[in-house]
Formats: C-alpha cells, structure tokens, sequence
C-alpha cells in the first residue's frame, strides 16, 4: 500500500505546491457558487461545487505530472528553438489552452496518471524530485 503515497511522491517535471495552486485557480468561480447556493438554501448544489473542487484540486497535480511526462520529448527536441513575437505569442495563447484543458479533464486524467505513477512506484522505477 506504501505505493498509494508514492504515486503523489513519484514526480519528476513537477512540483506539488506550485500544482495545487493551478488545480485551485478556477476553482474558485466554483467556490464562490457553492456559497452563493449555501446562502440561497441550496445546499445540495453547494455541496456538489466543494467536493469538486477538492476533486480537481486532490486529480490535477498526478494530471500535470502525467502531461509533462508524455510531452517530455518533444519539449527536448523544441528546447534550443527561439520564437519570434507573434509566434511567442501564440505559443502562450496554445500553453494557456492546454492548462484549461487539463484542469477540466483533470479528474480523469488524474485517476489515469495515479494508476500509471502508482504501478512506476511499486516496480521500483519511481522519481524523486531533490
């Protein structure tokens, strides 16, 4: 069982702080709904926003580390390449894209990258960031 907590421990591109506080960031739309359905008395609709914000935020850091490890070669190969401005620039607007698609896919990309991280862990292969 010791690689159930290792699948949060195995990761190699990224860190857990700095990946709770992505997972948080549009949640807090979410947050600000679930109060405002507690304080109309619904609190079925309430309740349902908070479990999913600590869903996303508990499913998103194993979803990040698990798209920073499928992309890793291709963002070796692209590492020396400069960009002008206006490709820069689209490069962003692409990067900023695939953070929204991932936080909203994040559950099941999370439960993936876990089964993936946990089974590198219990073969022994797991990472430890330093």
């Amino acid at each position: 069982m010791r690689f159930v907590l290792g699948a949060w421990i195995n990761r190699r591109y990224t860190r857990l702080p700095s990946s709770i506080v992505l997972g948080l960031l549009p949640g807090v739309i979410f947050i600000f709904t679930g109060v405002r359905a507690f304080l109309e008395g619904d609190w079925i609709a309430g309740t349902a926003a908070v479990i999913f914000v600590v869903l996303q935020a508990l499913a998103y850091p194993l979803a990040r580390e698990s798209y920073f490890r499928v992309t890793q070669p291709m963002r070796a190969g692209m590492g020396g390449w400069i960009l002008p401005g206006p490709l820069a620039l689209l490069i962003l607007l692409v990067r900023f894209n695939v953070y929204i698609y991932l936080w909203v896919l994040a559950i099941p990309v999370g439960i993936a990258g876990f089964c993936y991280l946990a089974l590198t862990e219990r073969a022994g292969n797991g990472w430890r960031l330093a």
